[in-house]
């Protein structure tokens, strides 16, 4: 993996061998599991929502949030197509706060969003706060910190009183081309 896309056929070939063939089997290793509720946090247009909808099944569910209404459009007509009808779309204006109960997820998907090209250092931790806020105690974070140092994001999850239960080697989607590199997961307390 890890290779440059010479067009879109490549990014087309990884997008969708990633939703047939990658992605259950990789958010199955993170621990989704049936009948969970999950937030699947800047979902963009479902990558991880549909994999992780068709994990839970009917009895679960799939918060999809994010503020482009585009993409999450996008992410409607696909969860259309598969008969999905567990996941719950969230636009959001851009502002930190979840508009979910408190103790309201089992699993929350931070997938490359946190970086510094979106969010300041006060911003990043504002929203890990409502993250804390809606997972359920004894719920899970799992982090992929793209575009940020891996060791400098585990120890501002940890200072906030996350805790690593281990890091995972994978392949991902990230901007639609498959990519091998790691995830954090961590408890909530």
């Amino acid at each position: 993996m890890g290779r440059v896309n010479n067009g879109v056929k490549d990014v087309e070939r990884d997008a969708d061998r990633w939703l047939k063939e990658l992605a259950v089997p990789f958010l199955k290793r993170v621990g989704i599991q049936p009948k969970q509720r999950i937030l699947d946090f800047g979902c963009g247009p479902g990558f991880y929502t549909v994999p992780a909808a068709r994990i839970v099944g009917r009895r679960g569910r799939v918060f999809a949030l994010d503020k482009s209404a585009k993409v999450l459009h996008e992410l409607e007509q696909r969860a259309k197509e598969e008969g999905l009808s567990n996941i719950e779309i969230l636009l959001t204006s851009g502002e930190l706060g979840i508009p979910l109960p408190d103790d309201s997820v089992d699993v929350c998907l931070l997938y490359d969003v946190i970086h510094s090209h979106y969010f300041s250092h006060q911003r990043r931790i504002t929203l890990l706060r409502e993250i804390q806020r809606v997972l359920k105690s004894g719920g899970f974070l799992s982090f992929y910190p793209s575009h940020m140092n891996f060791n400098t994001s585990k120890r501002l999850l940890e200072s906030m009183g996350f805790e690593c239960i281990g890091t995972m080697k994978a392949t991902l989607l990230h901007y639609y081309s498959l990519k091998d590199d790691r995830i954090l997961n961590f408890l909530s307390s």
